[in-house]
């Protein structure tokens, strides 16, 4: 095991197998009922798990400005959920009197969800389902009508709406601005009725 005399940050990395911390002085292992571990090995002792992942989403006033969704109230359960922060640098491609790469410039970064949710309505005649939000990101309009009382949603080619997302993965909270996207409804026989979301949106 590697030692650090004066006890002050991690020596080395952590051995492999179990679960390890730092006690000042050298490397422990952890029974598996305690809780890791130095902050500086947090990510890559315990990486965070997609299935622990909690979503809210709010339709925003203003494109890009958040409008911090909450718990309470935007809540909603999703599945088969991935996130990924994409970045786009751009080529200079520049020619010059001798061989060599070029180096690139910082170009446009954005984050992308894609997530199905089951196809459940609230429960509540007139009252808009949790993921009504969402089919607003993705081009629909939503009405409540009174006879019969029912909210419905139709197609619409102008004044689309805008999401903040939040998604807690794992402890880690991340959030989205500025979302628009793309449903796919998947109506199988003998499956799970679900839509299948794609945003992208602001890295906030």
């Amino acid at each position: 095991m590697a030692r650090n005399q004066s006890a002050g940050e991690p020596v080395g990395t952590p051995p492999e197998g179990g679960r390890w911390t730092w006690d000042g002085a050298q490397w422990l292992r952890l029974p598996e009922d305690e809780q890791p571990v130095h902050p500086a090995y947090e990510e890559k002792v315990m990486p965070r798990l997609i299935r622990k992942t909690a979503i809210l989403a709010k339709v925003e006033t203003t494109y890009g400005t958040d409008s911090t969704p909450t718990g309470a109230q935007n809540a909603i359960l999703i599945s088969n959920a991935s996130f990924e922060v994409q970045s786009n640098n751009v080529s200079r491609d520049l020619i010059r009197p001798f061989l060599g790469g070029s180096e690139e410039l910082a170009g446009t970064r954005f984050t992308r969800a894609t997530f199905e949710v089951e196809w459940a309505n609230s429960g509540t005649a007139g009252t808009a389902p949790a993921w009504g939000p969402l089919l607003r990101a993705c081009g629909f309009a939503e009405a409540s009508l009174t006879t019969p009382v029912r909210v419905e949603y139709t197609p619409i080619s102008a004044n689309f709406n805008s999401l903040t997302i939040y998604y807690h993965l794992d402890g880690a909270l991340r959030k989205m601005l500025g979302c628009v996207g793309t449903v796919e409804f998947r109506l199988g026989e003998g499956e799970r009725p679900v839509m299948a979301f794609t945003f992208d949106g602001l890295d906030g």
